[in-house]
């Protein structure tokens, strides 16, 4: 300390300011400079970078947190419809083609609007899943279309836009699935006493007669009675049991979407089916007549049960 005040000292004597007196306080001043230690500057460069990337970090992450906490809102959930449908399927509800086509025909009645309805991301995965017996059928472009079809459907949104063209692609669909039914069931399966028969799928309705499955039910059991208006107008019995019957073969198809829904009755009206299409396929072989008599006791019974199962509003 004492070299310090020195060395200050004999620099005053070497300059002007040699005469001048330092007071005590000045000298305390001086020292008290030379014994600080210097402040360090802010690094302004440093600082200024920092806060930019703070702010740069703020700006790309509070939104997607915003985003996620809407998202997680109940009520704001975005609805997604383009499903990847299984590159496979483990247990196939079908064993064939065929059975996977004949449980389809039911879209062949769905009205456009109920587009929704139709279960695309199933449709899809059958049709890969049956890819080999498609081809063997030589049906590989009918059924593409039907697919690339569905797969529209399915991706589509559903907004107000979308959903009336969708309408237009259910049309599509039905109309490509027509194509593949009378590829598969036009032609008669076989003979039945020297009588082509078809398949039960051949059977469809292209004007239905009937808006409801409990209506038709319900008019096929009236139509039946053996006093019947229906009746009257005919030649004999046997001809109005297989009107009816062939009434019955082909509404039961066309009702098959709606019987879906209810197991037990879904299989009851299979089995009044099976009972009709027996009854169509005998008729007009002689040898058949009194097979026949027995299947119309066979339909009566199966239509009355039926008919119980129904709630009473219905019937």
């Amino acid at each position: 300390m004492e070299e310090k005040l020195k060395s200050v000292k004999d620099t005053l004597n070497k300059t002007i300011l040699h005469d001048v007196t330092i007071s005590q306080s000045e000298k305390e001043r001086i020292m008290s400079s030379l014994t600080k230690k210097e402040k360090k500057r802010i690094p302004f460069t440093y600082y200024f970078s920092s806060v930019l990337v703070a702010a740069l970090l703020f700006i790309l992450i509070v939104p997607n947190i915003y985003n996620d906490n809407i998202k997680n809102e109940p009520g704001t959930e975005t609805e997604v419809i383009t499903e990847t449908p299984p590159e496979q399927i483990s247990k196939p509800e079908f064993d064939s083609f065929d059975a996977f086509i004949s449980d389809t025909l039911k879209y062949l009645n769905l009205p456009e609007e109920q587009w929704e309805d139709i279960n695309t991301l199933s449709i899809i995965a059958y049709i890969d899943h049956f890819n080999n017996e498609i081809t063997k059928k030589g049906l590989t472009d009918e059924v593409s279309k039907l697919q690339e079809t569905a797969i529209k459907i399915k991706n589509n949104n559903r907004s107000e836009k979308t959903s009336l063209k969708n309408v237009s692609l259910a049309k599509e669909f039905k109309e490509q699935l027509q194509v593949i039914h009378n590829k598969l069931y036009a032609k008669p399966i076989g003979e039945h006493y020297g009588k082509p028969i078809y398949a039960i799928e051949y059977y469809q309705v292209e004007k239905p007669e009937y808006n409801s499955l409990e209506s038709f039910i319900n008019d096929v059991a009236k139509k039946w009675e053996e006093d019947s208006e229906y009746r009257s107008g005919l030649v004999d019995k046997k001809t109005g049991d297989i009107m009816i019957a062939n009434t019955v073969l082909h509404y039961v198809n066309y009702f098959n979407l709606e019987t879906e829904q209810d197991g037990y009755l879904e299989w009851n009206l299979k089995m009044w089916q099976d009972i009709a299409y027996k009854m169509v396929s005998n008729e007009g072989i002689p040898e058949l007549e009194k097979e026949n008599e027995n299947l119309a006791k066979e339909f009566e019974e199966r239509m009355k049960f039926i008919l119980s199962k129904l709630t009473p509003s219905e019937s």
